[in-house]
């Protein structure tokens, strides 16, 4: 059984996921949110509190001092959360212009990935990864052109324009899958692999409940396109060239289709 996911709303407007944390971290959690709403305690203070040696999800075991943030701790969505926290404390002191930077937040994810060279998704990869600062407006994020413009990529490879954004896996409404010559994984949420296909030429996802699936083919195309089931998805630019909406006909198709 997947686990709950717990939902948070940044004060850039994007919703933060996380399954529900353990009773150490949900306890420590509970103090940093304490800690941003109360006025008495300071911006060091809460900075100290969320890099000091009692945050479960640093690692205490490398500085005397204080934990640090490594790699997994990055990757935690909770670590976002409080880090979120402390942009609201700042906002709370007067050492963050939140609206002066929405103000500044002018700028869609498809200027920015022209500005910078690079597939859009590539833009909302580096957002997800905290690399690029975003604010969300309507359901879309906007980028500062000045943090745009500092931003250092490293630049794709040819083929990158096909890139795909996915999430696959299984939950009681049904499952989500995917054949693709390539998948790269990035992290699992609440049963869900989310990844990246760089390369395809064509690829096939099968979802829905048992009994009800569906099945698509996919190939490269000129438009940003999803397909998604539950919490599994498929983002990019990508065309639809096939669709099964028999169960059987798709199942059937599932096992004979080999991924280029």
């Amino acid at each position: 059984m997947s686990k709950k996911l717990e939902m948070y709303t940044a004060i850039s407007g994007e919703v933060i996921r996380y399954p529900t944390p353990s009773k150490e971290v949900a306890t420590f959690l509970a103090r940093v949110i304490d800690a941003a709403n109360n006025p008495r305690v300071t911006e060091s203070e809460l900075v100290d509190l969320v890099y000091g040696k009692e945050n479960p999800i640093l690692d205490q075991t490398i500085l005397n001092h204080q934990g640090v943030v490594t790699r997994a701790a990055f990757n935690n969505p909770v670590f976002h959360v409080m880090t979120d926290l402390l942009s609201r404390k700042r906002v709370q002191v007067g050492t963050l212009d939140l609206e002066g930077h929405k103000a500044r937040c002018t700028m869609t994810v498809t200027e920015a990935a022209k500005k910078l060279g690079v597939h859009p998704s590539a833009v909302r990869q580096a957002i997800y990864a905290k690399k690029l600062p975003a604010v969300k407006k309507g359901g879309m994020y906007y980028l500062d052109p000045r943090s745009v413009e500092q931003h250092h990529v490293k630049r794709p490879g040819p083929k990158s324009e096909t890139m795909l954004e996915v999430a696959v896996g299984s939950s009681p409404k049904g499952s989500f899958r995917l054949k693709a010559p390539t998948f790269g994984r990035r992290d699992k949420v609440a049963g869900y692999v989310q990844g990246d296909v760089s390369r395809f030429q064509r690829v096939a996802v099968i979802f829905g409940p048992k009994g009800s699936l569906r099945m698509f083919i996919l190939e490269p195309g000129e438009d940003e396109n999803e397909v998604a089931f539950d919490k599994g998805y498929v983002r990019g630019r990508f065309d639809v060239v096939e669709k099964i909406n028999n169960s059987r006909k798709a199942s059937e198709r599932w096992r004979t289709f080999a991924a280029e």
